[in-house]
């Protein structure tokens, strides 16, 4: 029950911190026939890449608990403003009203939630979830669908779950067409310069800049073509007394990929520290600002024990860590870099 409540608080702290879309959550009986269409239904069972915080019944969402049921990896090939998935569920016919949370996890660590607008109704039927996005979903992104659901009397058994996504079965689908190295700002009067680093540079038209004025909402506010440099620059000359910065590199096959955040604030500039994928199951990706010659990404538990300490190579702006040894359970990652410390929870499965 602990491990149960400790991973739904992290849940609750990714819906609040990390939410990047506005969007709705509707629940049906009715077939909405989404575009793609559903595909084939898979059962809810950890032999078909399903996982569950209920260590009871797997694939129940148990009475008088919090249980959270998370799909395999799925994906789209094109861009897409809603997700479609249908449970087939089996309960009762009445005791088991509950609203439920879904939570879109994508492989980069981001996640995008929102709560239904209505009670899930006990029954044994097609429960058709549709997840409405105010900003696409970008074409290739890899996600896993999760269902939080708290019931007050008899358990709803999840039987199986159908997407109109396609399964990222095996090596993921995505190529990435670029890989960045680094991204930096400097800001000048009204203006701030931006220079990015990349490397692989394969496939790739150019580089779209993107701005927010929040970290989570981001706009277009200039393009640069590629000319198979290492290099890039762009002067932004209506930024404002703060600003978020990223890079979004734009392949020839459609393909696409992002570089870091960066928060410009005045004179300083920062990188917004970021771990994926989450829940990490053997190497997770930190992201963070430009380490110096001493810095360290410390694993600690959540009693305050460290478990891992990885030095970090100087000016880079990423780093991988092998967790693969280490026993599922909620951890904190501390990034020490000059005189200051950053920190943020992770889950490993």
């Amino acid at each position: 029950m602990k491990q149960i409540c400790t991973q739904f608080a992290l849940f609750c702290l990714l819906m609040v911190g990390q939410n990047l879309y506005a969007q709705s959550l509707t629940i049906s009986k009715t077939n909405p026939n989404p575009i793609p269409g559903f595909g084939s239904a898979d059962s809810s069972t950890l032999a078909n890449g399903f996982t569950s915080t209920n260590t009871g019944t797997f694939n129940d969402f148990a009475p008088f608990q919090t249980d959270t049921i998370i799909s395999p990896l799925y994906y789209y090939t094109t861009s897409q403003s809603a997700i479609h998935f249908v449970y087939n569920c089996s309960a009762a016919a009445s005791g088991v009203d509950a609203t439920p949370t879904v939570l879109i996890i994508t492989q980069n660590g981001d996640t995008i939630s929102a709560t239904a607008n209505q009670e899930f109704k006990g029954a044994t039927t097609n429960y058709y979830f549709t997840f409405n996005l105010a900003s696409p979903l970008p074409a290739n992104t890899i996600f896993k669908i999760a269902v939080i659901m708290t019931l007050n009397s008899k358990a709803v058994n999840a039987a199986t779950l159908a997407t109109n996504a396609l399964r990222a079965n095996g090596p993921l689908p995505i190529t990435l067409p670029v890989k960045f190295i680094g991204l930096y700002a400097k800001k000048s009067g009204g203006n701030v310069s931006l220079t990015w680093n990349v490397d692989a540079e394969i496939n790739t038209n150019g580089y779209e800049v993107q701005r927010s004025t929040d970290g989570s909402n981001f706009s277009k506010v200039g393009f640069v073509a590629a000319s198979k440099k290492t290099s890039y620059n762009f002067v932004d000359s209506k930024m404002n007394d703060a600003a978020y910065y990223r890079i979004k590199s734009m392949g020839t096959d459609g393909k696409s990929t992002y570089s870091i955040i960066l928060n410009v604030h005045g004179e300083q500039s920062s990188v917004i520290m970021k771990a994926f994928p989450l829940p990490v199951q053997n190497s997770l990706t930190v992201q963070h600002s430009s380490a110096n010659n001493n810095s360290k990404l410390q694993i600690f538990s959540v009693d305050g024990r460290m478990i891992k300490s990885v030095s970090v190579s100087a000016d880079v702006q990423q780093t991988s860590v092998d967790l693969s040894a280490i026993k599922a359970g909620t951890y904190v990652v501390r990034y020490l870099n000059n005189n200051t410390i950053e920190s943020l929870k992770i889950v490993k499965q």
